[in-house]
Parts: structure tokens; sequence; C-alpha cells
């Protein structure tokens, strides 16, 4: 018995990679849905696209061998410290940051340079407020603290943030700072790179790098809760400027809904993700579980749906209830129309009648099921707001 999901969360168990794939989908579909709710652009990276982040500076080849996927401590400090100089040049006048720039951009060189037998990151997707032109590149995961692996600097930060008393409460797993620096050292250099391209006059600002990292126990990294309100701040920014709205409701009142909308979606969609992983650990390795279809949240979507939205099917999962995909797409990439749909930011969903009800309806009374009737009865479960709803 995997009792605490150790074996679920290895990474050993082959059947478990399709629920872990939909889980990082899920999260990406969340983040794309309320950056186009916020009146952002959002988009989804792939590996053909990966090039364009960088402005095709270079190309697809080189972006493939340019990085580490775990550097190591002294490659990440040497990049930090580049990044810090080459922020610290924007500060300067016209005529020293010239010559800054110059000797900055040549270290940056030796710095690339110095990669050997590198591979190609990418983020999950990128978002650009048209309004400011700043731009957020994000990256989802999810971690399990509690592994067995992980218990033993667990337990020792547990008592020190039950030792620092109130403050500790605020104070998030060490396993989740672990994952949130190791993405953050992860894209150090793509990031240093695009901030040279910004002192260069290539970009009209240089992006901010967030990973929104999640533990299975419902905590939240320094990047998502920054993510979180930098997408909540863009959507006062939109209320403010459509001004009054019929409905009468203050923007302060939509804010405050649309953050607590955003955790609870991410929240979710962490959950269900979970939820597939451990129906699958311990499984054998030849076990291929019904594909989940998800598709992107597109303008239309973003909507309330007509009666004519399409029904689910045996295997699949509405685009309503959860989008997403690994591939670049339209999805979240157009700002929503202004309509607050469904529950916790998932379009409204047209409930199915289940096929069981409408029989029992049909035939009318029964008499109470037996214990193993009731043991073989195969019950539907609906998708309304997000939420299962058996029938």
């Amino acid at each position: 018995m995997d009792l605490h999901g150790n074996h679920a969360h290895s990474g050993l168990c082959k059947a478990t990679l399709r629920g872990r794939g939909d889980r990082h989908r899920r999260m990406k579909s969340v983040v794309s849905y309320h950056a186009a709710k916020a009146g952002c652009i959002a988009s989804l990276v792939t590996e053909e696209s990966a090039s364009s982040l960088l402005l095709d500076e270079f190309t697809p080849q080189q972006c493939s061998t340019m990085y580490y996927t775990r550097p190591t401590a002294e490659f990440a400090e040497r990049t930090n410290k580049q990044s810090a100089a080459l922020k610290a040049a924007a500060s300067l006048t016209q005529d020293q940051r010239g010559v800054k720039i110059a000797e900055l951009r040549d270290s940056l060189r030796d710095l690339m340079a110095s990669v050997k037998d590198g591979h190609g990151v990418r983020p999950d997707g990128t978002i650009l407020h048209p309004a400011s032109q700043e731009t957020v590149w994000f990256d989802t995961a999810g971690t399990h603290t509690t592994c067995t692996s992980h218990l033993e600097a667990e337990v020792k930060h547990t008592l020190a943030r039950r030792a620092a008393g109130r403050d500790g409460a605020r104070m998030p797993s060490s396993r989740l700072l672990e994952e949130y620096q190791i993405k953050l050292d992860r894209y150090a250099l793509l990031a240093t790179i695009a901030e040279r391209q910004f002192l260069d006059g290539w970009r009209p600002m240089a992006p901010l790098v967030l990973p929104v990292v999640l533990s299975t126990h419902g905590e939240f990294c320094p990047g998502a809760v920054e993510l979180q309100e930098w997408l909540v701040e863009k959507y006062r920014l939109r209320l403010l400027l459509e001004g009054h709205r019929e409905d009468g409701e203050e923007p302060e009142y939509l804010t405050t809904r649309f953050r607590h909308e955003l955790r609870a979606s991410l929240l979710i969609a962490m959950i269900q993700g979970t939820v597939a992983i451990l129906n699958a650990a311990g499984l054998p390795k030849k076990f291929k579980p019904k594909a989940i279809t998800i598709v992107p949240p597109t303008p239309s979507r973003l909507a309330p749906s007509s009666p004519a939205q399409e029904s689910l099917e045996d295997g699949e999962i509405d685009a309503s209830d959860d989008s997403g995909s690994d591939s670049d797409s339209d999805g979240g990439s157009t700002p929503n129309s202004g309509s607050d749909a469904g529950c916790f930011g998932h379009p409204s969903v047209t409930p199915r009648h289940s096929a069981r009800i409408a029989q029992l309806s049909a035939n009318g009374p029964q008499r109470p099921a037996s214990p193993t009737q009731l043991a073989s009865t195969h019950f539907s479960v609906d998708m309304l707001g997000g939420f299962p709803v058996v029938g």
C-alpha cells in the first residue's frame, strides 16, 4: 500500500506518467485562463517556438544546447552575478552605460561558451500585458513534500517553523523552496540573455521569470504568490479602464474574488492531477489509462456556454472544466470579454442528465438495492463548473 503517495510521486512508476502530465497541463491552463481574464495575452511555449523567446537571435539548434537543465551551484552563482550586473548597468548614465554594457556582453558570451553538453530549456508560457508591455515567463510544477527522501529535511524545517511562532506559519516547505530555486537556476541564463537584449534596445522591458510551484498539501511558492499578485493588479487596472459596471460590483470586491478564484483553481488542478497519479500508482507498466482530451480555453469559451455545447464522452474531460495543452495555441491568448463565467474561473457547463437517473425515472419506483447490487452499480460522473457531480 502506498499510503503516503511516495511511490506514486517518485517518478519510478511508469503508470503515473499520464497523471503527472495531466496535472502539469491543468496548472498551465489555469494560469493562462486567468491571465486572459486579467486583460493579458497568454501563450504556451513549444519546442518549435522556444527560440522566439530570445527574439530569434539564436537558431533553434543553438537554443537546444545553450543551457543546463540542472546547473551547478557555481554556474548558477556566476549567472546570477551577471544578471545583477546587467540590471545595475541600466541605471548608469548614457556615457558610462556604453562601456559597461560592452564589458558585460563579453563576459556573458564567455559564460555561454562555458556550457558543455547543454540542453534546451523553455518555460511553460508567456504573459504579456499590452498596456505596460510587461512580460512574465511562467513555469508550473507540483511537488510532494512528504516523500521519504524529503522527510528528514522537512522535519528540521517544521521544527524551525514551530520555533518561529507566528512568523513560522507563513514559512513554506523546504522541499517547495528547493524546487522553486531549481527552476530559478534553470532559467537564470535565459533571463540574463533577455536582460542584455533589453539593455541593447531589443526589448521594451526585461521579462520576469516566475516559477509556479505548488505542493500536494496546498502550499504556494514565492513565485506563485508573486504571479498571483501581478495578475490581480493587472485585473484591477482592467476594471478601472472599463469603468462602471452594470451589475454595480466594485473593483475591490472583484479583485478579491479574482484572487480567490485563481488560488482555488490552481488547487483544484493540483488535486485533480494528484488523484489521477494516485489512482494509477502500482499498476502494470503497460497499463494505459484512457486518454484525457483537454482543449485550451479560447475567447469563445470564456463566455457562458450554450445548451448546444458538446457532450462529454467516455474517458474525456470537457474543455470548460479543465483546459490546457502542450501545444502552442490560441488558448488564453486573447483578453476575456469581461464576463465572469463559472465557478472558480471555469466557464459554465450545461449539466448532462445521467442515463441511470433517466432510466430510473422511466421505470418508476424501484425496490431498495441489495449490498451486492450496490457494489456492482456504475455511477456516472458529470462535471459542473469544474466540480464532479455524481449521478
